[in-house]
């Protein structure tokens, strides 16, 4: 990555586009998010995926939270726009676990590490270790697939569905906190900006609506 962003660098394609691209939170130092600024990186999106130590062990993520942490602040102080993905509804999870992540999430808004970020319903796809320990623990509700839309529970959870998918709007409500908001609007520099922020508000939108309650 260090190789790729001072190429762009030298060959001033980086004032030329606008780059993004996908990242482990350890997967870059202080100075190689420093560099990516530099060759015009804007948007880093990051699989946070739970706010459980114990969750992340078990989906082999390789990573602490104290990483996930230092990795989104670096991240940011070097003047990106971090994005995390996190997941709610692991069969072996209980609510209490599960308000852990909306409570890291949330943690990570309040102190301007994250920009943006999607929440689901963890999905089992066929083909992956999840799944196999799913058909081999009895936990799967349906082998419809085209209920694998990230809307609804296919898991056998100690969460009901109701209070998984409001736990899920809760995250996203993170968004509509006052400091937050009041954050985002100071630091916009050009028009550019004020496209990100409606595109990100329309997605909140969105996503607020799909768990709802499917239809």
């Amino acid at each position: 990555m260090k190789k790729f962003c001072r190429l762009l660098i030298e060959s001033g394609y980086n004032k030329k586009a606008v780059f993004g691209c996908n990242m482990r939170f350890d997967g870059m130092d202080k100075e190689g998010y420093e560099l990516m600024k530099e060759a015009n990186f804007r948007f880093v999106l990051f699989g946070l995926e739970s706010g459980n130590q114990k969750t992340l062990d078990r989906i082999n993520k390789g990573i602490t939270l104290e990483q996930i942490e230092k990795g989104a602040r670096f991240c940011k102080e070097a003047g990106l726009q971090p994005h995390v993905t996190l997941m709610l509804g692991y069969p072996w999870e209980t609510m209490e676990d599960a308000k852990r992540t909306v409570d890291f999430a949330k943690r990570l808004f309040k102190l301007g590490y994250i920009d943006t970020l999607q929440a689901t319903v963890c999905i089992p796809y066929p083909g992956t270790p999840l799944y196999k320990e799913c058909e081999e623990n009895g936990w799967l509700l349906t082998k419809n697939y085209s209920d694998y839309d990230m809307r609804g529970m296919i898991m056998k959870s100690p969460i009901g569905e109701k209070e998984l998918m409001d736990l899920t709007r809760q995250i996203y409500r993170s968004f509509l906190s006052p400091a937050f908001i009041w954050r985002k609007l100071t630091h916009i520099r050009t028009f550019d900006d004020v496209k990100f922020l409606m595109t990100a508000g329309l997605r909140v939108i969105g996503h607020l609506t799909d768990f709802s309650g499917k239809n």
